[in-house]
Parts: C-alpha cells; structure tokens; sequence
C-alpha cells in the first residue's frame, strides 16, 4: 500500500507488510490525528500502522484480549492512544507505540 498525502511536499511512504488480501472484509479505517498512524478494523480487529516506517504498530495495555470483537474506535486527540469499544460494550484504551 502507498501512503500519500494530497497537496504536501512529504514522499510517498509504503507499508511493505501490507497485503490487501488480509483486508476484503475492511470495515473501518481511520487516520490518527497527527496524521502517523492508520487505524484499520477487520472483521472486528483493530490493527494499527505506523505510516513513518511501514510497520505495523504494537497495541499494549489493559485488556488485550479485547482487540477483537471491537465494534468502534476513536483516537486520542495526541494521537499516542486509541479507545475502542467491543461487541460487549466494554472499552478498552491501549497506548500506541
């Protein structure tokens, strides 16, 4: 996947790790606010990647278990963390790495 932004003088980036095939049923995605990160939910599991070395970013904190099933998200307006919410309506917050 290439990573652009429209109308900025910053190269294109690649997240070489990204395989779309992993993604046909992508129901959700959604840029960090420092414009770093990109938030992808997939057949209820959150995956985060860091668009400045195309890796996909580590979520640790409370409640791991709860990365799947999640049935919303938002980001913290630092971008350093993302809140989500499961299909149990438990919320979980992870910091971002």
């Amino acid at each position: 996947m290439f990573i652009s932004q429209l109308g900025s003088s910053k190269p294109t980036n690649v997240l070489p790790n990204f395989n779309f095939d992993d993604y046909t049923s992508l129901s959700n995605c959604a840029w960090s606010p420092n414009e770093r990160y990109l938030a992808l939910l997939m057949e209820a599991n959150l995956s985060i990647w860091d668009t400045s070395n195309g890796k996909q970013s580590s979520l640790n904190g409370n409640n791991s278990s709860s990365q799947s099933n999640i049935v919303a998200f938002a980001w913290a307006t630092d971008s350093k963390s993302i809140t989500a919410v499961d299909d149990q309506n438990n919320i979980s917050q992870w910091p971002v790495e």
